[in-house]
């Protein structure tokens, strides 16, 4: 009937004004595509059904931009609408027979259809999923609603109100409309803090995601064909048993690995080994906290050795949150101290953790479970540091031995830092050398390369501190030096006898040498 279309004419009217006011963005513009198919179909009188809508909204927009089918938001906007369209009829029947209210039902039914069907991209891309998301939905819908009901009003009469030199009159409908977004505002922001809103996962791979969309799929196909008894517990029962395995597999690497992250300042490495063996070794100075971050995504909760080679802001901002996210059972450094609000703040985060902190002596073992796996502490820092040494040469020095594989990291140590432990240190051939002060030709100087005649080198350069002297002295002896800020973060794979080096994201470097040599 015209009635009827008159309402769906409005409702589409309404979908289109608020896309303009919202600045035409790609989220509301696919949602308004959406809605407007399925209005427009309604308005034609021909049958619409949701699912069919949203199903040709994507293949539209596709065919305009095929690698929008990459993009978070469209994954995340067009499942969830898929998710609202099968599971939403279904669920909110069942509720309303359970007498829930119907503007209850429909809210609840919708959001949880929503939730349920993007878990999988969003563990995926954030390894974080809402846990109470459904029922602040309750609350901040309906207040939406409002907002929409006095906004659209509003921007109306204060349009018409100030072309006749008159704008206070739209106050009348502005501070309801005020008063409603701060509620929606606080309440959002309220929920936000409370920790039960969301929780972390271990980010799934690629195939696991895709699994789980298709057993929903053919669970609600099972659904639709009238099995409505036992025929959907068997993919939902395989999805279950699929993220309990994922969640509870040891997720150990095969072989030693050593992974320097891509940081702003500093330096940060993460080494793992076959028996669960995780330690930290520096955490750089990123607002971006990609260790912690990294650490987060693995569902990583306890690091076995936390071992900071000095004070400095570059070296110990990117533990604070290392420390306060996961369990840390024992930290290592010198007992030397700066005094900076970073260093502050580290010290507090140590506190607060609970960790037993250590000031190991030269030739002292860092405890590892794998016992393949040695780390040995070549620096004197159970002691403050001498008069007269500077901050640097201070650092903490670990030598990493696994097999036949040996890593030497040495902090920011210069030049006479380097010298002192050439004196106490028997100097041989290692496999790989963390560059000293991020690549200042204070440093890794010619003498001490001819002694410690490393193959390979990672180096942290800070903004343009890596030097030519450097490059040149590494080259001069031989040495493939990687360059963390050129290519990216980096992972050194060894079984003890050979290794590779090589890109964050698995592209491998031209680096592939047998250890014990080069």
């Amino acid at each position: 009937p015209l009635k009827r279309r008159g309402r769906y004419i409005l409702a589409l009217a309404v979908v289109v004004a608020f896309t303009l006011l919202t600045g035409a963005r790609a989220p509301a513009l696919r949602a308004c595509l959406m809605a407007g198919i399925y209005l427009g179909g309604r308005i034609l009188g021909r049958p619409a059904h949701l699912g069919t809508s949203v199903a040709a909204a994507g293949l539209i927009l596709l065919a305009l931009n095929p690698l929008a089918l990459w993009d978070i938001s469209f994954q995340l906007s067009f499942v969830a609408a898929a998710g609202i369209a099968t599971l939403t009829p279904t669920w909110s029947d069942w509720m309303r027979r359970k007498k829930l209210p119907g503007f209850i039902a429909d809210g609840l039914a919708a959001t949880v259809a929503a939730q349920l069907a993007i878990f999988p991209l969003l563990a995926f891309h954030f390894a974080r999923v809402p846990l109470l998301a459904f029922a602040l939905n309750l609350a901040v819908v309906p207040l939406v609603g409002v907002a929409l009901a006095f906004g659209l009003p509003y921007l109306l009469l204060l349009s018409v109100t100030s072309a006749f030199g008159a704008p206070a009159v739209a106050k009348l409908l502005g501070t309801p409309l005020s008063l409603v977004l701060r509620l929606t505002r606080g309440l959002v922001e309220a929920a936000a803090r409370l920790p039960v809103m969301t929780a972390d996962l271990r980010q799934p791979a690629v195939w696991l995601v895709l699994l789980t969309l298709a057993l929903f799929g053919a669970a609600w196909l099972l659904w639709q064909r009238g099995r409505r008894r036992w025929g959907p517990l068997v993919p939902i029962g395989l999805v279950i048993a699929l993220w309990s395995w994922h969640l509870a597999r040891d997720d150990a690497p095969e072989s030693l690995r050593l992974t320097f992250f891509s940081v702003d300042s500093g330096d940060a490495v993460l080494v793992e080994s076959p028996a669960g063996d995780r330690i930290v070794i520096d955490g750089g100075l990123d607002y971006a906290e990609p260790l912690a971050e990294y650490l987060r995504r693995r569902g990583i909760t306890k690091i076995d050795a936390l071992c900071l080679t000095h004070p400095d802001s570059d070296h110990c901002a990117g533990l604070v949150p290392v420390l306060l996210g996961v369990e840390v059972e024992r930290v290592y450094r010198p007992p030397d101290y700066r005094l900076t609000a970073e260093y502050t703040a580290y010290l507090l985060a140590e506190r607060i953790s609970k960790a037993e902190v250590l000031l190991p002596a030269r030739g002292a073992r860092i405890p590892t479970r794998n016992e393949k796996l040695e780390i040995t502490v070549l620096s004197d820092s159970d002691g403050p540091r001498p008069a007269g040494t500077e901050p640097n040469d201070a650092s903490l020095v670990l030598l990493l031995r696994y097999g036949a594989f040996t890593t030497l990291l040495t902090g920011d140590l210069e030049a006479a830092g380097e010298r002192e432990l050439l004196e106490n240190w028997r100097a041989g051939p290692v496999d790989l050398l963390k560059v000293a002060h991020h690549g200042s030709a204070s440093g890794t100087t010619a003498e001490f390369l001819r002694a410690a005649r490393p193959g390979h080198a990672v180096v942290f350069p800070d903004r343009g501190l890596l030097a030519d002297e450097v490059r040149w002295r590494l080259s001069a002896a031989g040495c493939w030096l990687y360059d963390v800020r050129e290519r990216g973060a980096c992972v050194v794979q060894t079984d003890g006898r050979s290794f590779t080096l090589g890109r964050y994201d698995d592209a491998l470097a031209p680096a592939v040498a047998l250890a014990g040599g080069w």
